[in-house]
């Protein structure tokens, strides 16, 4: 018997490869005011402040867990639980 990997699932997608911090930040936080409890948000991004700090700083003070993982083209796929 093989084991398999899952890609994780999330149920709304925001694509912000090519734009930089305040921009990425801004788009995440407003489909997460949108979003209701207990959904994840997949954000799909290629700017390294956004990853390294401006994100994971909101989701850290919001209280969201999340993950982040390799993405298409080089970018990265941080997925944020909205937890309330």
């Amino acid at each position: 018997m093989s084991a398999t990997t899952q890609e994780p699932v999330a149920d709304e997608t925001l694509d912000v490869r090519g734009k930089r911090v305040p921009a990425t930040l801004i788009e995440a936080r407003d489909r997460l005011r949108l979003m209701e409890s207990g959904r994840r948000l997949e954000v799909i991004c290629d700017d390294p402040a956004s990853l390294e700090e401006a994100l994971p700083d909101y989701c850290e003070k919001k209280r969201y867990p999340f993950e982040l993982h390799d993405g298409p083209d080089g970018a990265r796929r941080m997925l944020i639980d909205k937890t309330y």
